[in-house]
């Protein structure tokens, strides 16, 4: 598993002993994909731990989207040197549906804003109205931080152009089995 976050590999762990599964069965990763360095440490731990530096399958979820688009291409880049000939990259992402829809690219991202933002403000104000003014004060801070990620940290982009990056970088087949609004894989 790669991540930038320590703290996602101390989430990810966490998880995993919950579900009692042994730490010797996974790997984590603390890098930067698009950093050279790291994919040098990427194809060490390949060969180390599994005698090759490729694999038969990679999956990406819900990550790319904080990526601007020339820099999901050098990551499909990297994702696709990593792979086996006839290996799969599953990517499970948020989408937009620009080419296809603007009307509904602009509908969703409109009730995404509407939705996080009710949702946290309702919260609150029935917190404040139970008396517990931290908790409603925590939950107006995670309303403008979640409002702040999706409008400023989220880029979201069309699957068709993710084909297309894929293509570019030497992927031959691309397909999307699952879309519901901007979930798709």
């Amino acid at each position: 598993g790669l991540d930038s976050s320590e703290q996602m590999h101390i989430q990810f762990t966490n998880n995993a002993a919950k579900e009692n599964i042994d730490p010797e069965r996974f790997r984590l990763l603390l890098c930067d994909i698009l950093d050279p360095k790291a994919q040098v440490e990427i194809r060490d731990e390949l060969h180390e731990e599994f005698g090759n530096q490729r694999l038969q399958l990679i999956i990406s979820a819900f990550t790319l989207h904080h990526f601007s688009k020339a820099e999901k291409e050098k990551v499909f880049r990297v994702v696709f040197e990593l792979l086996e000939p006839g290996g799969v990259f599953l990517l499970g992402d948020l989408f937009n549906y620009g080419g296809e829809s603007p009307w509904l690219t602009e509908t969703i991202f409109n009730w995404e804003i509407s939705w996080i933002s009710e949702n946290f403000r309702t919260r609150a104000l029935a917190e404040h109205k139970n008396g517990d003014d931290a908790k409603a004060s925590n939950l107006e801070r995670l309303r403008k931080e979640w409002l702040h990620h999706y409008l400023e940290d989220n880029h979201l982009d069309s699957v068709s152009t993710h084909f297309d990056l894929l293509k570019n970088v030497g992927f031959t087949e691309a397909g999307n089995p699952f879309r519901y609004w901007q979930v798709g894989l």
